[in-house]
């Protein structure tokens, strides 16, 4: 028959442990409850989350723009769900009356916003130039390289570049450079 202290060491033992569970039951709660408020926005914004970001970072940029109040909560929140190494880079709308939890889950899922870039039929090489220097979403990487050098980019074969790029609407991320959008119209 066990000791009176160790039946008195092994109730204080479960009444601590079930303490600890309610403590963690209640703060897992709270942490959902903050996680799921709507975000004090007045007005539709974006976010650019760049690649190689972390929470830490996301945390950064939504309280640089007034989103949060707290960084360290959303850190926690991020490893408790197992998202915090999950997050894809891009730019996403955030929606007055969207929780942080709906944005989280955005961004994991890499929903990001996205452009338009229509290159038009009939189109001459110096026209699809021109519209790919002037979009705001696209990098250019080859705003100063001659007409040969943009077909070697591509990795075209032909000499001349008239007619060897599919016109299409097509959908882009931010930053998408120039080159890629050209691969992928390349005919």
């Amino acid at each position: 028959m066990p000791s009176r202290s160790s039946r008195y060491f092994f109730r204080y033992l479960v009444s601590a442990m079930l303490v600890l569970a309610l403590l963690c039951i209640l703060l897992y709660g709270w942490l959902w409850q903050w996680v799921n408020q709507p975000l004090a926005l007045a007005s539709t914004t974006t976010i650019h989350l760049p690649s190689g970001s972390s929470s830490r970072q996301l945390a950064g940029l939504l309280e640089q723009q007034n989103l949060l109040s707290s960084p360290k909560l959303l850190r926690v929140w991020t490893r408790m769900q197992g998202i915090d190494r999950e997050l894809r880079a891009g730019e996403y709308e955030v929606q007055p009356g969207e929780s942080l939890a709906v944005l989280l889950e955005r961004m994991r899922r890499g929903e990001t916003l996205h452009y338009n870039f229509t290159l038009i039929e009939g189109w001459n090489f110096r026209q699809l130039k021109a519209a790919l220097n002037n979009h705001p979403q696209i990098i250019h990487t080859l705003s100063d390289a001659s007409d040969e050098e943009w077909l070697q980019a591509v990795g075209a074969s032909e000499a001349h570049p008239e007619g060897l790029f599919m016109p299409d609407t097509y959908h882009i991320e931010r930053d998408t450079r120039d080159i890629d959008l050209l691969q992928r119209a390349y005919a």
